[in-house]
């Protein structure tokens, strides 16, 4: 009885603790980023230049290439 109490009580802290450090999957903290798209190349310097390009047309500062997951993001600042 006392072994299949301390399997649960430590499943409980092991699922706790995952919950606790997990990442959030999307958006950002930082409200002045503005994700206007995917960029059509991998996060590289000509998809650096190329999401440059687009933000700076739309009116913003600056544009980068951002990764979240899997998909390459076109973000403006």
């Amino acid at each position: 009885m006392a072994f299949r109490i301390s399997h649960l009580f430590l499943f409980g802290i092991l699922l706790v603790s995952l919950v606790l450090i997990a990442e959030p999957a999307a958006g950002f903290s930082d409200p002045g980023i503005k994700c206007i798209g995917t960029c059509s190349f991998p996060c590289d310097k000509k998809c650096t230049q190329d999401c440059n390009s687009r933000c700076v047309a739309k009116g913003f500062k600056s544009g980068y290439c951002l990764t979240q997951g899997s998909v390459s993001n076109c973000c403006c600042s």
